[in-house]
C-alpha cells in the first residue's frame, strides 16, 4: 500500500520567531520571502516597515526610488499595509503628483516625513487616505503657512508628534490663520513638537492664542542667543510641559556681545510657571559651555530633576570645558531638585577619549556628593556640516570634485557615500 506524505507546515508563531531573528539582514529576508510562501507576510513586515523614497534617480538610466515605489504599490497594493514609517523627498517637478497618486495605498502609515524643498507643498486634503498618522514631519518652503499647517492638522486629527522645518514665504502674519492654527492644535492631542527658528515665528503666536494643554515635549534647537523665545515658549505651554530641548547653534560666535546685560528674571519666572517641567536638554559647542554655565547659575528655584548636556568637541583640548560645570551644581541654590546630570561628548572624527571614569571622578566628585547621579558618555558621530554637504553634492550629481581628504577620517561620511554609490535596490531601509 502506498501512502502519500502529508503536507507539513510550521506554526505561524515559529515562523515569526525565525524571521524576527533576521530583522536586520535584508538579504536573508528577501531570500526567505522568495523561498517559502508562508514566510512572505512575516518578511514583508520587516522589509517594508520603513521606507525612504526620494525623487532623484541615482543615475539617468534609473528611475527614482519614488517612481519605483509608486509602480510597486500600483502592481501590489497589499504591500502598502506593511509600510508604517514613510519618508519622502519630492524636490522635483512632478514628484508631488507621483506621491499623491500612491497615497491611496498608504492606509497603515503611522509616521510620515515630507520634504518638498522649494516645490509646492502637497495639498493636505489629497493626503487624507494616509493614516492613521501619529507623527508628521514637514520640511520646505510654504505660502500661507498658518492656514496650510492648520489644514494638515485637520486632515490628521490623531497626531501626537509634529516636527516642522518650514521656511514661511508670508510677507506678514495672517491673524486669521494664526487663530485657526491655534484652534487646530488644541483639537489634536499633540504631545511632542519640534520646530525650527523660522517655524517658531508662526507657531508661537498660535500657542499664545490658544494654549496647548497636552504638550509634554518641546524641541527648539536653534536658539541663536535669543533667550526671550524660550520664556515665551515656556509661558505658552506651562500647564503640561515636562521636557524642554534646545541649544545654541551659532558656532561662529562663541561669546555673544552684550548678553551679560540680559535680565534673566523673565526666564526664571517662566521656568517656575512650569510645575511639571522636570527635564532640560541642551545642545552646545565646547566654546560656549562657559557662557552657558554663567546663565545656568542665574536660574533659581526650578523643579528640574534631570539635565542633559550634549557638547560637541572639535579637539581634545576642549575637554577642559567640563571644568566649568561643577560650580553650577555644587550648591542647592541653582537646581535644588536635580537628581541626574547626563553629559554626552560628541566629535565628528574618530579619536581616543580619556578614561571616562577618571574624568568623572576628578571633575564631578563634589557634584556627586550632592547625591546627583552623573553620567558621562563619549561618542564619535557626524556633527560637521561637511558630511551632509558632500552627500548632497553626490545626490545632485554635480561635477565638483570632492575634497576626499576631509572625509578620510570621518567614517559616517565614508559609509554614507559608499551606501549612496552602491545602492540599486528599492531604497527601503
Amino acid at each position: 500500500m502506498h501512502y502519500r506524505a502529508s503536507h507539513m507546515s510550521l506554526p505561524p508563531e515559529l515562523i515569526d520567531m525565525v524571521i524576527d531573528f533576521l530583522y536586520d539582514d535584508r538579504d536573508a529576508l528577501r531570500n526567505c520571502s522568495l523561498s517559502c510562501r508562508a514566510m512572505l507576510p512575516s518578511c514583508r513586515v520587516h522589509l517594508f516597515h520603513t521606507v525612504h523614497a526620494a525623487s532623484l534617480p541615482y543615475s539617468l538610466c534609473h528611475r527614482s526610488i519614488l517612481d519605483r515605489l509608486a509602480v510597486l504599490l500600483q502592481g501590489s497594493p497589499r504591500i502598502g499595509q506593511y509600510i508604517s514609517i514613510l519618508h519622502v523627498k519630492v524636490w522635483y517637478e512632478g514628484a508631488v503628483e507621483t506621491f499623491l497618486s500612491m497615497s491611496q495605498y498608504l492606509r497603515a502609515v503611522e509616521e510620515l516625513a515630507m520634504d518638498w524643498g522649494e516645490q509646492s507643498a502637497p495639498q493636505p486634503a489629497a493626503l487624507s487616505f494616509i493614516g492613521p498618522l501619529r507623527s508628521l514631519e514637514l520640511r520646505g518652503d510654504l505660502k500661507e503657512t498658518a492656514s496650510v499647517l492648520s489644514e494638515y492638522l485637520i486632515t490628521f486629527p490623531s497626531l501626537t508628534s509634529l516636527k516642522m522645518t518650514i521656511n514661511p514665504l508670508d510677507v506678514q502674519l495672517d491673524q486669521g490663520g494664526i487663530r485657526s492654527l491655534g484652534e487646530a492644535l488644541s483639537r489634536c492631542h499633540i504631545r511632542h513638537i519640534q520646530a525650527s527658528e523660522k517655524t517658531l515665528n508662526i507657531l508661537l503666536p498660535a500657542l499664545q492664542c490658544t494654549p496647548l494643554k497636552t504638550l509634554t515635549d518641546f524641541e527648539f534647537l536653534v536658539l541663536d542667543w535669543e533667550w526671550y523665545k524660550l520664556s515665551d515658549v515656556l509661558l505658552a505651554t506651562a500647564s503640561s510641559l515636562t521636557t524642554l530641548i534646545t541649544g545654541l547653534q551659532n558656532v561662529g560666535s562663541p561669546t555673544p556681545e552684550g548678553l551679560e546685560e540680559i535680565d534673566m528674571g523673565l526666564w526664571n519666572t517662566a521656568l517656575r510657571a512650569c510645575p511639571l517641567l522636570e527635564r532640560f536638554v541642551f545642545y552646545v559647542i565646547a566654546g560656549q559651555v562657559g557662557y552657558i554655565c554663567n546663565q545656568l547659575m542665574r536660574i533659581r528655584g526650578v523643579h528640574i530633576k534631570r539635565l542633559d548636556l550634549v557638547i560637541d568637541i572639535a579637539v581634545t583640548q576642549e575637554l577642559a570645558c567640563l571644568l566649568h560645570l561643577p560650580r553650577v551644581f555644587m550648591t542647592n541654590s541653582h537646581f535644588p531638585e536635580l537628581r541626574n546630570l547626563n553629559i554626552l561628548l560628541r566629535t565628528d572624527v574618530n579619536r581616543s577619549w580619556p578614561e571616562k571614569h577618571l574624568m568623572k571622578s576628578h571633575i564631578f566628585r563634589a557634584v556627586e556628593a550632592r547625591r546627583i547621579n552623573v553620567s558621562l558618555e563619549c561618542k564619535n558621530v557626524s556633527t560637521s556640516p561637511i558630511c551632509s554637504a558632500l552627500i548632497y553634492l553626490h545626490r545632485r550629481r554635480r561635477k565638483q570634485s570632492y575634497p576626499m581628504n576631509l572625509i578620510e577620517d570621518c567614517q559616517p561620511c565614508e559609509g554614507a557615500l559608499s551606501q549612496i554609490r552602491g545602492r540599486r535596490s528599492l531604497g527601503i531601509n
